[in-house]
């Protein structure tokens, strides 16, 4: 009579673990026999288990026969889906909940195939402390002795036990978002020094040893150095300023800035470069005026600056058109300005260059715009406008002796995505939508063309064009439809 050694088996590989169990009987023959394999796919587990974020696993067994699969009654934030299925069941789906706990945390499930039992261990990560600052650095622009820091992001109960002699309170509230923090930090005086105070703030868990060391510098006042522009002065200003303030400025209360002076000194050449000219007149386009005083008790004296309407030709001649100006402003003190010569080095003033764009009464986005057939739509950028208009797509292939509305693109629709006025200009943002993106198999083209109107809300016509639709007044933006 024969022997037969059947070998039972149980394979479990679940990320970096491996774990088996075997059954063995042996026969004269000694036939070898793989009755049952149990297989996991990485769930994304790692050497210390499941991360501690939690999400939903699926865990794929090839069963031999029928099975369970018991959960631990000990962790709830382990659930399996289902627990139970026949041979033809090969999808098991573990649920895991976020590990809050700065604990890990272990699960033994229980999975039985026929009469044969192994037990699978689950381990979850513990969660990670966590303080950061946005930046990672904290600054004091040194116009105040206070400063507020905000989005200090925790998972803990946070506390400041460490910064500089310089600081003498540090202010930690917990603001209604979740592990969100901001702290207000009070300096003992400004500083006056020459050099930048660098030196850290330590925050602490106050239920553990955690602690977290960030960067805290403030800027200090050096007399070449005590003007603060707005940032909008690195930009180019709008050309349809009139008497709206266009930025402010303060002088900070240092004994040489006392007694200031306004100086322009800068001419503008064609290439829109801006060059400093001390011959060049000063420009009558800026107004400066002195504005109420400002939060802080260290401005000696705030001004506002204000621009005029770029809508002149800069040169006479037929055909002349409003250009790009510009001038440097440089903030002194009395007697500074009465010593400079020609050619001298502006260096170290304190300056800023201003620069006006030419005023335009309509700004359509330039070049050619594709909508895809497939995506089907197309935000485009935004349209400027100082004036009345109607905005709407015109059909290439209309009849050009038809009026505007008559020539309304039939395939596709315009809609006002957003309008904001901003003091006499109006910025507009459309949407085109391709109704029927499959009735046609060649390209197609369309035009986003603005009509300008009358203050009766008229079209504007101007004399000369030919066809009948040339004779309206225009701006427009070409617009294509790709595969």
């Amino acid at each position: 009579m024969k022997k037969k050694c059947r070998l039972l088996t149980m394979l479990m590989l679940v990320g970096l673990f491996s774990i088996g169990l075997f059954a063995v009987s042996c026969s004269d023959d000694e036939t070898v026999t793989v009755v049952e394999k149990v297989t996991l796919p990485n769930l994304g587990i790692t050497q210390f288990g499941l991360a501690a974020t939690g999400g939903v696993s699926e865990m794929l067994i090839e069963p031999t026969g029928d099975w369970t699969i018991t959960p631990d009654a000990k962790a709830p934030w382990l659930t399996v889906s289902p627990t139970s299925g026949k041979m033809t069941d090969k999808k098991i789906i573990l649920t895991v909940e976020a590990n809050a706990d700065f604990v890990a945390r272990t699960a033994v499930l229980q999975l039985t195939v026929d009469t044969v039992k192994l037990p699978l261990t689950i381990s979850q990560k513990e969660n990670v402390r966590m303080i950061r600052v946005y930046n990672n650095k904290i600054v004091f622009n040194n116009d105040s002795t206070k400063a507020q820091v905000d989005n200090i992001i925790a998972n803990v109960e946070i506390e400041a036990v460490e910064f500089p002699a310089w600081i003498e309170t540090v202010v930690i509230q917990k603001t209604a978002e979740e592990n969100n923090y901001s702290a207000l930090i009070t300096m003992k005086s400004n500083n006056f020094d020459t050099d930048y105070r660098k030196d850290n703030i330590t925050f602490k868990d106050k239920n553990s040893d955690f602690k977290v060391t960030f960067p805290v510098e403030c800027l200090n006042f050096d007399k070449d150095h005590i003007i603060t522009f707005p940032r909008k002065f690195n930009e180019m200003f709008d050309g349809k300023y009139t008497d709206d303030v266009a930025g402010e400025f303060s002088i900070y209360a240092t004994p040489d800035y006392k007694d200031t002076t306004i100086f322009f000194a800068a001419t503008i050449y064609p290439d829109q470069s801006l060059q400093i000219d001390f011959r060049a007149p000063k420009p009558t386009w800026i107004k400066v005026k002195e504005a109420p005083a400002g939060y802080s008790l260290l401005v000696e004296k705030r001004y506002q600056l204000l621009l005029e309407a770029n809508d002149k030709p800069a040169f006479p001649g037929p055909g002349a058109k409003p250009a790009v100006r510009g001038a440097f402003m440089y903030v002194m003190t009395t007697a500074e300005a009465k010593a400079l010569l020609p050619g001298m080095s502006m260096d170290k003033y304190a300056g800023q260059a201003i620069r006006q764009d030419a005023y335009v009464d309509l700004k359509m986005p330039s070049g050619m715009f594709s909508i895809s057939k497939k995506t089907g739509f197309f935000t485009m950028p935004e349209i400027v406008a100082a004036c009345k208009i109607k905005v709407f797509l015109v059909d290439l292939s209309a009849d050009p002796n038809k009026t505007p509305e008559e020539q309304k693109c039939k395939w596709a629709t315009l809609t006002e995505e957003s309008k904001v006025v901003n003091g006499m200009t109006t910025k507009y943002v459309y949407k085109i939508t391709i109704t029927d993106a499959d009735a046609a198999t060649a390209a197609r083209s369309t035009r986003l063309t603005a009509f300008y109107l009358d203050e009766k809300g008229e079209y504007i016509k101007e004399k000369g064009g030919f066809p009948p639709m040339m004779n309206y007044k225009t701006k427009m933006t070409q617009i294509r439809v790709v595969d």
